[in-house]
């Protein structure tokens, strides 16, 4: 079996002291790819992205590769970067992030897959992304993105999504709507949470699922 799950790896950097942090690496996509790894060992699972050439980047990718993810679909960028957040623990033991990702190579994704060949997703037994992959992209591609998993369809065993809903990374609730709808449309298995359900489109019991576009979308929950 193959399976290629697409978007971002970033630098996770945890709060262990004052001034002291632990460094990891995380992300919606990068997790659910180590562990389909654990839960499928004799699988081939791909980590489809775009990242760095910085010294930061090339030890996340040798994380990977200790994780037994194949990262022949992780495309370089000549001068990128890693994307990074922080985490901190408050007084009462609540969490709280901070993100420098504008710039991380993750977000070339798509124009190094296209520049690639498109192709490189075809034979794929399972194609896996999320509403972060289409985020982190330029407003501009993530039309283009949908389209291109929309062809792969016919190449591929099923195309799924996890709508993971993020309202930070969109410019605003109607763009993410609008584009969420337009990925869940176009892939075979969604995997939106009960929230997310129920803010796209006001669906409180998920075995109720009559939007259009949805007559050859299995959805979980």
């Amino acid at each position: 079996m193959r399976i290629v799950c697409i978007g971002e790896c970033m630098v996770e950097l945890r709060a262990v002291g004052a001034d002291n942090f632990a460094r990891s690496y995380a992300g919606d996509v990068y997790n659910t790819a180590v562990y389909l790894k654990r839960s499928l060992p004799a699988a081939q699972v791909q980590f489809l992205t775009a990242i760095g050439d910085d010294a930061m980047s090339e030890a996340m990718r040798r994380r990977w590769r200790a994780q037994e993810i194949d990262d022949a679909l992780a495309f370089p960028v000549a001068g990128g970067s890693a994307g990074l957040y922080l985490i901190e623990t408050g007084a009462l033991g609540e969490r709280s992030f901070q993100y420098w990702r504008k710039e991380s190579a993750a977000r070339r994704w798509l124009a190094r897959l296209v520049e690639d060949g498109e192709s490189l997703l075809h034979g794929a037994d399972i194609v896996y992304f999320s509403g972060i992959t289409l985020a982190i992209l330029n407003p501009d591609e993530r039309a283009a993105a949908i389209e291109l998993l929309r062809r792969a369809r016919t190449h591929v065993g099923r195309i799924a999504f996890d709508p993971n809903v993020r309202l930070q990374l969109w410019q605003s609730p109607q763009v993410a709507a609008q584009t969420i709808r337009a990925a869940m449309s176009a892939c075979d298995i969604a995997l939106p949470s009960a929230e997310d359900l129920e803010w796209l489109f006001g669906i409180g019991e998920p075995m109720r699922i009559d939007a259009p576009g949805f007559d050859k979308c299995y959805v979980f929950t």
